[in-house]
């Protein structure tokens, strides 16, 4: 350690790093009686001892440095002496040091052993090789893997809109939905969906659901319908078409339990589908999703909005966004009602009243479907 005594031993400062390892340091040893002394190495300051006022400004030894008066002499060498009449500040002290060290402006070297440049590899990837050439380099590194835009998938799997493996190759436990983290727990590819087991050959659950009026029966895997729902929880069906719908009237100010009441309306309307193409049954006038009646004013609006704008008036997604032009435009009353609502069974009732306007009310369904969305989208 390097070591600074003061006024015949009466304050003695030493310095956290040691300077006895065979190389050259920078020492700097501050004594301020109205503050403290301390010794610095390479920038760095030791702990401060306090000065006390006892101690004389002035001394007959004078000042010495890599020896004390006759012992304590330093076994090493010393070069570039410098005095200064006032206390240099920590900051200044960095400075010196910085300015006067040798630094190593060369970048590490690192080699990666494995794997080997090109490689394809199937699962976890693990590297070796080694890092740094310098004794002040690191021998860690931190690898950045940056996937080739241009490279295509290293495997691809094939499945049916229920699951069923294409290919005649191995069950694979993050397959069909993977992505959505439902792995394949057995060899024939039963896949767990929360609280039920789905089976892709038979496009069923094995248990019932324990849900009421969570899909079209207790078995059946969302209605049949996998290209466009799906049912991850295996308690009741989520409907991309749902999320989308939902989605939207969030993005346009709805809170949870108004944008809940929307949906869940259009649900009992579409007869759960949300399928834009969903027409009455008994062979009524009603279309899509809100039951437009075909030839009414409203319908025709829906035909010119769609056209409009390039799409087909079977498009969801038109259909969706006609819905908030209509409460935008010529139901705007039904969405300044919606809009002072805070509940969902209020909600719900609300854009029933006042936007669906039904013969047939059915106001439980739709409050149970609302409350299945606001759930499900917390």
């Amino acid at each position: 350690m390097a070591q600074l005594s003061y006024g015949d031993g009466a304050a003695t400062a030493y310095s956290v790093g040691r300077v006895d390892d065979g190389a050259w340091h920078h020492v700097v040893a501050v004594a301020d009686r109205d503050t403290a002394a301390t010794v610095f190495v390479d920038g760095v300051p030791g702990p401060a001892a306090s000065i006390p006022n006892t101690v004389a400004l002035t001394s007959a030894d004078g000042v010495r440095i890599g020896a004390g008066p006759t012992t304590g002499f330093f076994a090493g060498q010393i070069d570039e002496v410098a005095v200064y009449k006032s206390a240099l500040s920590a900051s200044r002290i960095v400075s010196h040091y910085r300015l006067g060290a040798k630094l190593d402006s060369t970048a590490p070297s690192v080699t990666i052993a494995t794997p080997t440049d090109v490689a394809k590899v199937a699962g976890d990837v693990t590297f070796s090789g080694s890092a740094g050439s310098a004794s002040t380099d690191a021998s860690a590194v931190t690898v950045t893997i940056t996937p080739d835009p241009m490279a295509g998938p290293l495997q691809t799997f094939d499945y049916d809109e229920f699951g069923v493996p294409q290919d005649t190759g191995t069950v694979q436990r993050y397959g069909y939905l993977g992505s959505k983290s439902r792995p394949a727990e057995l060899a024939s590819g039963v896949i767990s969906m929360g609280q039920r087991a789905y089976v892709p050959t038979l496009g069923r659950f094995l248990q019932t659901d324990p849900v009421d009026g969570g899909s079209c029966n207790t078995y059946d895997y969302v209605c049949q319908d996998p290209l466009n729902s799906y049912d991850l929880a295996g308690t009741s069906l989520t409907s991309r078409r749902i999320s989308y719908a939902y989605k939207y009237f969030r993005s346009k100010g709805l809170t949870r339990a108004q944008a809940a009441g929307v949906v869940g309306n259009l649900l009992v309307e579409s007869a759960g589908t949300m399928d834009p193409r969903q027409r009455q049954f008994g062979g009524g006038p009603g279309r899509g999703i809100a039951q437009w009646a075909d030839g009414d004013v409203r319908w025709k609006g829906l035909v010119k909005f769609a056209h409009g704008r390039g799409h087909s008036v079977n498009d969801f997604k038109t259909q969706v966004q006609y819905v908030w032009h209509e409460l935008r435009t010529t139901h705007s009353y039904a969405l300044k009602a919606l809009k002072s609502q805070g509940t969902v069974r209020d909600a719900t009732a609300t854009f029933m009243k006042f936007y669906e306007a039904p013969s047939d009310p059915h106001l439980e369904e739709r409050i149970r479907y609302a409350n299945q969305v606001y759930n499900r989208f917390k």
